[in-house]
């Protein structure tokens, strides 16, 4: 699983599914994201902004997806896509924004969450 922000490490909701991590890594995509007033952010997958985020192997992806999927809730759909670690491309669930029509927070320039959030962003 690809994770991008608050499911990161070190963020807010990372305690969710740190229980179900048995390894991480540095990963990135392309896309455009936006943080949202309530907090959090959100990705569409068009875009050329490098997308920060890490690779999570999780111990039993069925039971966390379904828990994750209702915590991403209506906003986010779960799909494939690949992202690159430094080992090469691979294939990885993410949640995106489920209508790229709705991403309407600000957007991101730098596309690192935690960058963003510390006040460290670039660009």
């Amino acid at each position: 699983m690809f994770v991008y922000g608050t499911l990161r490490r070190g963020q807010r909701a990372w305690w969710r599914i740190e229980p179900h991590v048995c390894s991480a890594e540095p990963a990135h995509r392309r896309g455009t994201m936006y943080a949202f007033d309530a907090g959090y952010p959100g990705i569409v997958l068009t875009g050329d902004t490098l997308i920060a985020g890490e690779l999570l192997q999780l111990v039993s992806p069925q039971a966390v997806l379904i828990e994750l999927d209702a915590y991403e809730g209506d906003e986010f759909v779960r799909v494939m896509a690949e992202v690159e670690t430094s080992s090469g491309l691979v294939p990885a669930w993410v949640y995106v924004v489920a209508d790229a029509s709705l991403a309407t927070g600000t957007r991101i320039p730098g596309g690192d969450w935690c960058a963003h959030v510390s006040g460290s962003a670039s660009g």
